[in-house]
Parts: C-alpha cells; structure tokens; sequence
C-alpha cells in the first residue's frame, strides 16, 4: 500500500517542496531513495544544524522507526540521534520511508555521509537500535 501512495504525484510535490528548501534556506541538504522501477521510496532531510550536530556528535547514533501514527499513511519516520556535549538529543537527520528494514537504515547512514561529508561512517563507535532483530 505504502508503495502505491509513493507512485502518485504526492511523491513528486515532496521532492519540489525539498528543492526549494535547498534554494531557500543555505546549507539545506535532501537526498531520496528511488526503487528499480525509478519511484521514490525514502526522503530524508538535513537542516544546518543538523549537520553540525551530526559532525560534533555523531561517533555515537541511535536508530529508530517510530512516530507512524502522525502521519495518515503510515509511513515510518526515522530521525537518527546523538547525544550532545550537555547529554541533550539532538537530531543528525529526518527520513520518511516506505517500511522499516536493514536496507533503509543502512541507506540513512550512508546518505547522511554522503549530504555532510565531514561525517565519517568510519567514525561511528555505536549505533543503537532497539527495534530490529
């Protein structure tokens, strides 16, 4: 079902609306996962500050899906987090995806090196995950 709703052109709106965020607001990053078939199937942002966060904090990540009943389709958000200098969370990202699985957290960490080149996958000394298997 998940995959049906990304088909529609709601898909492509979020894509534009994340473009002119880019155009807007300096330093503003967002990559997007498509499948085989070329259709988007995870969104994930990235604010100033949370890049900033991310390269500060980032050597220690806790992953999680949740948050799936504010959202009408019941997409899993998942917003990677880290533990700042004042023990306070701070985000390192925000994705919207089609399920939760191995394959989409792996997609999040890479994107997010990939958005914020000063993080460093090698870096990471924990990543926490207390939902999948």
């Amino acid at each position: 079902m998940l995959r049906k709703i990304m088909k529609d052109s709601t898909s492509w709106k979020a894509i534009q609306f994340l473009e002119t965020l880019q155009k807007m607001i300096h330093s503003f990053v967002f990559g997007v996962q498509f499948d085989s078939q070329g259709l988007p199937d995870a969104f994930m942002h990235m604010t100033p500050q949370m890049q900033m966060d991310l390269v500060r904090f980032g050597n220690v990540i806790f992953l999680d899906a949740q948050q799936q009943q504010f959202n009408s389709s019941g997409f899993p958000y998942i917003s990677p987090v880290l533990h700042d200098d004042e023990g306070k969370v701070a985000q390192g990202a925000e994705a919207i995806v089609i399920e939760e699985s191995h394959e989409i957290y792996a997609w999040v960490l890479s994107e997010m090196a990939t958005l914020e080149p000063r993080f460093r996958l090698d870096k990471i000394r924990i990543i926490s995950n207390s939902s999948l298997p």
